[in-house]
């Protein structure tokens, strides 16, 4: 039924704090997740950005998450936290 929605998923739950090689993640952080995708992508439809450089940008926003992911897990790693 939602077939061609898999990225903007797993965009959403990525952005909204779930590791990609396992993790605890929330619900209210998938929610964060997919709103800010919600508001991106209504603002690119209203902006007339073509829909092939809209599926760019979630790849853009998933890679700085998942960027952003790993930094903090290294850093997590460095201090023994982990």
């Amino acid at each position: 039924m939602a077939i061609g929605f898999e990225m903007n998923v797993i965009a959403a739950v990525v952005v909204g704090g779930t590791a990609l090689r396992g993790g605890n993640g929330t619900v209210a952080g998938t929610a964060v997740g997919a709103l800010l995708f919600a508001v991106i992508n209504n603002a690119m439809n209203l902006l007339g950005v073509e829909s092939y450089w809209q599926g760019v940008v979630t790849g853009l926003v998933l890679i700085a998450a998942i960027a952003a992911g790993a930094a903090r897990s290294s850093a997590t790693a460095v201090r023994g936290e982990g």
